[in-house]
């Protein structure tokens, strides 16, 4: 599980095959942190939302994705966790990122969803209703 909520986090678990730690399975590049983290977890009554916490109050959360020369050479990859790695943002929250800067995001929480916008030429008659081409400012959570 620790493993996973890591994965979860960074993008990539301390073990790089989280559904195989066997013999097939790639061996965890940082088995003292895993190690150390499963105590963690178990001490807290494991507790997902305290690992989770943990984990993002720490060095290593914080840690930059701009290594310097001499990390980047023993570590390009950041699998000793020398350097942080870059993560992608999922669409949603772009989406969110963009509307909040322009001023165009609802903050009201809540209430139906807000059908998607979207047009395509292939029988035309028989298309369901397109929402609005804003999603009337709603978060991307609601739109249905």
């Amino acid at each position: 599980m620790v493993n996973r909520v890591w994965q979860w986090l960074f993008g990539r678990g301390l073990v790089a095959t989280p559904d195989n730690f066997g013999r097939l399975g790639e061996k965890p590049a940082q088995p003292e942190l895993l190690d150390h983290l499963a105590s963690q977890f178990i001490a807290d009554g494991w507790s997902v939302k305290r690992l989770v916490r943990y984990i993002v109050t720490s060095k290593t959360w914080q840690m930059t994705a701009i290594g310097d020369e001499r990390a980047l050479d023993v570590d390009p990859s950041g699998d000793l966790l020398s350097h942080g790695r870059v993560r992608r943002l999922d669409a949603e929250s772009i989406r969110d990122a963009l509307l909040a800067v322009s001023g165009g995001l609802k903050p009201e929480r809540f209430g139906p969803s807000v059908p998607v916008f979207w047009r395509t030429e292939v029988d035309t008659e028989n298309q369901p209703k397109a929402g609005p081409l804003d999603g009337n400012g709603r978060r991307s959570l609601y739109l249905d």
